[in-house]
């Protein structure tokens, strides 16, 4: 696509990272309290400030946080500030992870083929509701995402270019990337399949470039682990057994073990791809297909292997979460805006001389996009915003705050009525109360009823908010709330819209 004017190679990403931020914008404007996880990651790194530690503000003495590499916990307690401004500033933070992640797919799509293609594949990011969502709140798996491009934009860029230093920098990447969120480590390995293949076919050094591809990974990886055996070997230990878990244990309380094979299969159509992404997939590999290449380039071998590895893998692993596999959404749009030439398909609609082909390909293009963007054909009342839109994305921007709002409140007013030093108990959205209300706190749901006796009787205050016991039964949940009140005196009830929780005493 050399003909492109300057102008419009400059254009192109620009339009692309517009459409992602107007998809991001009504989370900016309509999203202000914390959800339960960013609450989580605002609380450690506000510890980070104030001890120097990853501890959650849990029990008297907290816990250390090795849910995930730590990395990213520590770079929002450069920026995060407990306040509503500090909120806001770390969730820009993220939007700017996700407008670059969208302007490195560009630059990526454009090495693999052409400008256009790179444009396909950036706007497809962009608009996609699953990336705009992660794209706003305080999480880690955007920047991990950005993290991941870029090691991949290096590699390609010293495929074209070979200096040492571009795969060092690849590998440092890559290595920054699993320290963001330990997910990234397979996208490190079909990154080291990637440098393997362009070895054999260009005759280069394999093992230096293996080496500078995968060390910073392997090194970053044990560095962190070291650490945090030496700052608790029995978190750290529960941690490790809690992933392994996570990949085959069939008794976990987390109702996201419970997924079926064909839930799960909805959930990655419906709410990671959308269907406008996964029928584009469907032609993506028909039109490979059609071509019948002689053998695929070891950058489609990365791609594709790491697009069917990453959701065949979360098959087999028993907790099911969306979010570990949001790095296969630019990997698909990179390979949507490859395996098509867009510059060739568009030259021949503008070349020709109906205006019905040109017509008809306008509308299905525009059609496309906006099945592929947050907006939905209305399934209930036309008069209802969340009828317009993906079920996700919708609940977030107009369903979040009415839900945490109560929550924000609970936890001002505790601020303002228990002591500094005073540990409270939450039933359920802990998380959330503890940090708006700046305490120590511990939580009921995750417990069986002994534990949560054994915590009951150590309670000056606690917050009654939502019934959603874990580890309990119907029953032994009954007798809890039997036990509260006759052990409690209800202090303050909080109302807000239809929602509302008791602080006991």
């Amino acid at each position: 696509m050399s003909h492109l004017p300057q102008h419009s190679r400059l254009v192109l990403p620009l339009l692309a990272i517009t459409a992602a931020l107007l998809v991001i914008l009504p989370t900016i404007l309509g999203v202000h309290v914390l959800e339960y996880d960013e609450a989580i990651f605002m609380d450690v790194a506000r510890n980070i400030q104030r001890l120097g530690l990853p501890l959650r503000s849990i029990t008297a003495d907290g816990v250390f946080f090795f849910d995930h590499t730590n990395l990213y916990v520590y770079l929002l307690s450069l920026y995060a500030h407990s306040s509503e401004l500090g909120i806001l500033a770390a969730r820009l933070v993220t939007v700017l992870f996700g407008l670059a992640s969208v302007w490195l797919t560009f630059e990526i799509g454009t090495r693999i083929s052409n400008h256009m293609g790179g444009f396909v594949a950036a706007l497809l990011v962009g608009i996609s509701p699953f990336f705009a969502l992660h794209s706003f709140f305080v999480r880690m798996e955007v920047p991990m995402v950005c993290a991941m491009l870029t090691g991949l934009l290096l590699l390609i860029e010293n495929e074209r270019r070979p200096r040492r230093g571009l795969t060092l920098a690849a590998g440092a990447m890559l290595s920054i990337a699993v320290l963001f969120k330990e997910v990234a480590i397979l996208f490190t390995g079909w990154c080291a399949v990637y440098v393997l293949l362009v070895s054999r076919r260009d005759h280069r050094p394999l093992i230096p470039s293996l080496l500078a591809v995968t060390a910073p990974t392997v090194l970053g990886l044990l560095a962190w682990a070291a650490w945090a055996w030496k700052l608790s070997p029995v978190v750290f230990t529960g941690t490790m057994n809690r992933w392994l878990n996570s990949m085959g244990a069939v008794n976990l309380l987390d109702p996201r073990a419970g997924v079926t094979a064909g839930q799960w299969t909805q959930q990655l159509a419906y709410d990671l791809f959308g269907l406008a992404l996964v029928a584009a997939l469907v032609g993506s590999l028909v039109a490979t297909a059609v071509r019948r290449p002689a053998r695929l380039t070891p950058v489609q071998v990365l791609l594709w292997g790491y697009l069917l590895s990453g959701i065949g893998i979360s098959f087999l692993v028993r907790l099911k979460e969306l979010r570990h596999l949001i790095g296969v959404l630019p990997i698909a749009a990179l390979i949507i805006g490859t395996s098509i030439d867009w510059a060739e398909l568009s030259e021949r609609i503008r070349g020709s001389r109906g205006w019905l082909l040109k017509a008809t390909f306008a509308v299905l293009a525009i059609a496309f996009l906006l099945w592929a963007s947050p907006l939905r054909f209305p399934v209930g009342p036309m008069s209802h915003v969340s009828s317009w839109l993906d079920t996700l994305y919708g609940w977030r921007v107009l369903e979040n705050d009415r839900f945490y709002n109560v929550l924000r409140l609970t936890g001002q007013y505790l601020e303002e009525h228990t002591a500094p030093d005073e540990v409270i108990t939450v039933a359920h959205q802990a998380t959330v109360t503890a940090y708006y209300a700046d305490r120590r706190h511990n939580m009921l749901y995750t417990v069986p009823r002994a534990a949560a006796e054994s915590i009951l009787q150590r309670t000056g205050v606690l917050v009654w908010d939502d019934e959603n016991f874990l580890a309990m039964t119907p029953p032994e949940v009954a007798a809890l709330r039997k036990d509260v009140q006759a052990r409690f005196k209800a202090e303050h009830v909080i109302q807000d819209g239809v929602r509302s929780v008791t602080v006991y005493r």
